[in-house]
């Protein structure tokens, strides 16, 4: 939780850079992608939530490049990486979560909704997303647009 505050602070200031400029994002040639695809899930049983999953695969020779997170519509969440250069995301939206009352009355929330992020300075579509990644120990961003998905499953991790 404190690494993503320390980076939602990073990536704010970043977005603003004290003078309202836009964030340095790379170039459409810095990155190839052999896929970059989102889905909205819901979970099969009410109160296991809602949202989103992002798909992204690197094409090869890419070795040097490693993601770590991405921002999405309104929320930033970390890349879990699988195999063949493949990251997976899961944004949990807040819908479909379980709110209740524990065994001595506490509140509970079985499924925290992922962490949203406020007055973003930075246009982004409907489908577009900004990853964050790390290539030769040096921090950048990417602005990139997702293949939209129809699949409506459960969150694939």
């Amino acid at each position: 939780m404190k690494t993503t505050s320390i980076f939602i602070l990073v990536f704010s200031y970043l977005l603003t850079n004290c003078g309202g400029q836009k964030l340095n994002l790379e170039s459409q040639d810095a990155l190839t992608f052999k896929k970059a695809s989102y889905d909205k899930w819901i979970a099969g049983i009410k109160g296991g939530g809602a949202g989103y999953s992002i798909l992204v695969t690197l094409a090869d020779g890419q070795d040097d490049i490693v993601l770590e997170k991405v921002f999405f519509k309104k929320w930033i969440v970390p890349f879990v990486p699988g195999d063949d250069d493949t990251y997976f995301a899961n944004i949990n939206d807040g819908s479909n979560n379980d709110y209740g009352p524990g065994p001595g009355g506490e509140i509970f929330d079985t499924k925290k909704a992922s962490e949203e992020v406020e007055n973003i300075p930075i246009e982004l579509g409907e489908e577009e997303a900004i990853l964050y990644y790390v290539q030769n120990d040096k921090e950048k961003f990417y602005k990139i647009k997702l293949e939209k998905v129809e699949n409506y499953s459960a969150p694939r991790y």
